[in-house]
């Protein structure tokens, strides 16, 4: 197709906010606000001008892929949940994909660029660096991202649980459950936090637990920056004896030299007991 996209919003979609394919089309004066893929997403040799673009609380504001050519002049990004451009190949018919950002404004710490090895992201006059990027991997974030339940817990002063995604609500005894954390830094946290998740049965017992630092131990908490945005990936072990039923899914963090838990705050700053938040079921089956 050709033609424009203007003076319009795109908010709350679990998928893509713009989807083009093979198009030549021109986007001006748009905004977009919480959208759990791709803000615009450009594909298969299309072209595409971007102007005046606003993205918060996405997955990716603008992509290029499969040898499409962006250009944008002025964009300004904040809350950011992957990066605010990226540019890779996805299909293996096509090739590398370009993008050429300028008067582009970053308002916190989020991610600006994530650009694959052979394709080129030039944002406001610097290439950006480019990353070997396993596009199965990469689309298997964008799936959990889109599963992302929205939460709003305050843990302490300086973190918030902003989301999560169970991605196997079935489990077979001696099989694994596996969920992902989305938090966000309010403020520079002073310490190192570990992540506490907790399995309890419908009698109250605890059946499984896991204690880890955020992604594996790779994003300790006292590096985190005002506004960074934390994918948080865990793997636990169901027990090869978990008899039949459903489970309840509890989370936290604490001070690993202390043991004392940071204290959670629901988005009404009510304080919840026990420092622990229920975040909801899983089955085992048989």
């Amino acid at each position: 197709v050709q033609g424009e996209i203007k003076n319009c919003a795109f908010h709350d979609i679990r998928g893509d906010g713009v989807d083009l394919s093979g198009s030549h089309v021109w986007i001006r004066n748009v905004d977009l606000l919480r959208i759990y893929d791709k803000g615009i997403s450009v594909g298969e040799g299309s072209t595409i001008s971007a102007e005046k673009i606003r993205a918060q609380e996405v997955a990716l504001a603008i992509v290029s892929k499969d040898l499409s050519q962006v250009t944008v002049d002025g964009m300004v990004i904040s809350r950011i949940w992957i990066a605010g451009l990226a540019a890779y190949q996805k299909k293996m018919e096509y090739g590398p994909a370009h993008i050429t950002a300028t008067n582009v404004e970053v308002r916190d710490m989020s991610l600006s660029t994530l650009v694959q090895r052979g394709s080129s992201i030039r944002i406001n006059g610097d290439y950006a660096p480019t990353v070997e990027l396993s596009i199965a991997d990469f689309y298997g974030r964008l799936e959990a991202l889109a599963q992302m339940q929205s939460l709003d817990y305050a843990l302490g002063t300086a973190i918030k649980l902003q989301g999560f995604t169970l991605l196997t609500p079935e489990v077979r005894p001696g099989g694994t459950v596996q969920l992902s954390f989305y938090w966000r830094a309010e403020s520079a946290p002073a310490l190192n936090y570990t992540v506490f998740i907790h399995i309890y049965d419908e009698a109250g017992n605890l059946i499984a637990q896991q204690d880890m630092m955020p992604a594996e131990g790779t994003a300790p908490t006292s590096r985190w920056d005002p506004g960074q945005f934390v994918e948080d990936f865990h793997i636990l072990p169901a027990p090869e004896d978990m008899p039949p039923g459903e489970y309840h899914i509890l989370v936290g963090m604490y001070d690993f030299q202390t043991g004392a838990r940071l204290p959670v705050t629901t988005p009404k700053g009510e304080e919840l007991p026990d420092a622990i938040i229920e975040l909801g079921t899983f089955r085992v089956i048989e």
